[in-house]
Order: C-alpha cells, then structure tokens, then sequence
C-alpha cells in the first residue's frame, strides 16, 4: 500500500491560528488531490479525557501555530502519546515559536503540497 492509498486520521489542535485558519486547513487537505484523511478532531469544550484518545487514535497530530496560542500543552501531550507532531504555520514556517520548532518532527507553512507532503513522511501507519 502506498501512502496515497491510505486514509489518514489526523487530530488539528484548537490552540492556534483560531476557526478562520482551522478551516482554511480543512480546505487546503480535502482539496488536494490523492490525499484522505479523517478529522478526529474536537470542540475546544472537549475533556482532556476525550482529547488524549482522540490524540492516541491519530496517525498525526497537526498544531496550527500562532503568536502566544499555548501550542506548547498540545504539543507535551502528543509527544507524551508518541504521535507526530506537525506544525503549521499560517504565517509561514518561520513564526514558529521556538519551543514549538524544537519539539515538532516539522514545522511547515500554510501550503497544501508541504503539509500533506509532511503527513505522509511523519503519520504512523495504521
């Protein structure tokens, strides 16, 4: 199986970026050709109970980054859970927060090509 023939099952933490670069996300992935993917992501309401299985379920973690969003508890949990942690970067790769740059298997900026490209480098298989 090759990694265009699989479904991906990512979780897109709600710390950064807000809806408007949530949902520009979701557009960029569902319009790229060849690329599948399941959303397991949550409300922002959701119980740190129900966040950590959804996290434990993904083949990949996306973090949408921003100035001061508090990436960084998102970012701890994945890792703790041994999930990929990809960051993206609405403001291109560079604003990554250090902390975040560090951590994160890749930071990447708002393009679909480099995002999904990065997916299927860092997703576990499932």
């Amino acid at each position: 199986m090759t990694p265009r023939d699989l479904t991906y099952k990512l979780y897109i933490g709600r710390s950064g970026g807000g809806d408007a670069a949530r949902a520009r996300l979701l557009a960029l992935l569902q319009a790229r050709p060849g690329f599948r993917f399941l959303d397991l992501s949550l409300a922002p309401e959701a119980s740190a109970a129900e966040v950590r299985r959804r996290m434990r379920a993904a083949d990949a973690v996306l973090l949408l980054l921003a100035k001061d969003a508090g990436e960084e508890r998102e970012l701890a949990l994945a890792r703790a859970l041994g999930r990929p942690v990809i960051g993206v970067s609405p403001a291109g790769e560079r604003a990554a927060p250090p902390a975040v740059r560090r951590l994160a298997d890749e930071v990447v900026g708002m393009d679909a090509e480099l995002v999904v490209d990065s997916i299927r480098q860092y997703a576990l298989p499932s």
